[in-house]
Parts: C-alpha cells; sequence; structure tokens
C-alpha cells in the first residue's frame, strides 16, 4: 500500500511452494510467453525469490533468471530467502547487499527472509531472526549509500495466533530501533481457499 493505494504484483513462474516447504515443480517457464503476458498486465510488479543457501546446497530461483522480466519499466518486487542450515547470517547479510546492488535499480520492494514465522519455511533455519533483522538493515544501508531512495525494504509474515502472535515483539526487540528505522513495510501472507475451504454464506453457487 502506497499513498497512491495498492500496488499489485504478480509471480509468473512455474515452480511453486508446497505446504512442507519445498518447491513443487509445474511447467517449465517459458520467458516470452511470461514476457507477453506481462506486457498486457502492466503495471504490475513481478515477483520473485532467489535463495542464499549453504554451500552445496540448491534451492532454485523462482521465476529462474526473474529479472529478465524486469524491462520497459517494469519493476521486481523480490524474496531475499534464508535458507542457511549452518545459520550463516554473514553470509546472507553479504547476499543481501549484493543484490541491491546488482538489482536495486529494478527492484520496487525487497523481502528480506520467507515467512520467517513458520519453522517449514525460513523460519526453520538457525538464527532466523537474527538474519532478518541484518538483512533488513544492511539492505537499506545499502540502497541509501546507492542513492536508491525508490527502494523499499520489508519482511512478511503469515497471520500470527496463539503462541505465534509473540513474534513480531520478540523481533522488534532483537532489531531495536535501527531495525524498526530501516523497515520500510510488513506483508501479510494468507491464502483464503487454499487450505482449507472457505465457507461461502452468499446465495447461489460462489
Amino acid at each position: 500500500m502506497t499513498a497512491d493505494g495498492l500496488i499489485f504484483g504478480i509471480y509468473p513462474g512455474g515452480a511453486v511452494g508446497d505446504e512442507s516447504g519445498g518447491l513443487l515443480q509445474g511447467p517449465p517457464d517459458d520467458p516470452e510467453r511470461i514476457t507477453e503476458a506481462l506486457d498486457h498486465l502492466r503495471p504490475f510488479l513481478v515477483r520473485g525469490y532467489v535463495s542464499f543457501t549453504d554451500p552445496g546446497d540448491v534451492y532454485p530461483q523462482a521465476p529462474e533468471q526473474v529479472e529478465q522480466y524486469a524491462t520497459d519499466g517494469r519493476m521486481l518486487d523480490l524474496v531475499a530467502q534464508y535458507r542457511s542450515r549452518g545459520g550463516d547470517v554473514e553470509g546472507y547479510v553479504a547476499f543481501v547487499r549484493d543484490l541491491v546492488r546488482r538489482h536495486g535499480a529494478r527492484v520496487a520492494t525487497l523481502q528480506v527472509t520467507e515467512e520467517p514465522n513458520l519453522p517449514v519455511y525460513d523460519g526453520g533455519h538457525p538464527r532466523v531472526l537474527e538474519a532478518l533483522v541484518e538483512g533488513v538493515v544492511a539492505a537499506k544501508e545499502e540502497a541509501r549509500l546507492l542513492g536508491l531512495d525508490h527502494l523499499r525494504v520489508g519482511f512478511n509474515t503469515t497471520p500470527l495466533f496463539g503462541p505465534a502472535e509473540g513474534f513480531v515483539a520478540a523481533l522488534t526487540a532483537e532489531g531495536g530501533p535501527r531495525f524498526v528505522e530501516a523497515l520500510d513495510y510488513v506483508g501479510l501472507d494468507f491464502f483464503p481457499d487454499v487450505f482449507q475451504p472457505a465457507p461461502w454464506t452468499g446465495s447461489g453457487r460462489p
């Protein structure tokens, strides 16, 4: 949400995440057809996922080479996933800084980590709160150094109920004022009618 209203984005890849934190492979990406479709959907942001992993681990980009779709004024909504089983926060911070340096001019929003409150996603990796805090601070610092005033830095969660409701309080306590000052947005992931049916209360067929 901006002062001008909602900004919509679209994920154009064939691979999708599953409820256990893995990837389901859909049809292979067809860059030509994806670009053609995106040309009809302006001014959508293009969402893409890139992952930091430990040496020897592989977690593919989704869609592949998402930067190729940031053309003709299109901008990216880029997610920097934290998938380090060894808890390499320092390596992740360097990874985030490199993303800003290489792609920052075409990135509208940079999401640091993916669902860090969920154990099946980034939240299941050691030192995830530290990675989130340091990643946000480093991304904003790098953007300011490069004069990328358009680049907004944030993170996301799924709905926080029950024992999980203290996640944001724990995060801000971990990060303190420097984290809060560097943060531009907080995203909410929720998927109506995906993992369980949403009741229909209207008349007729939904």
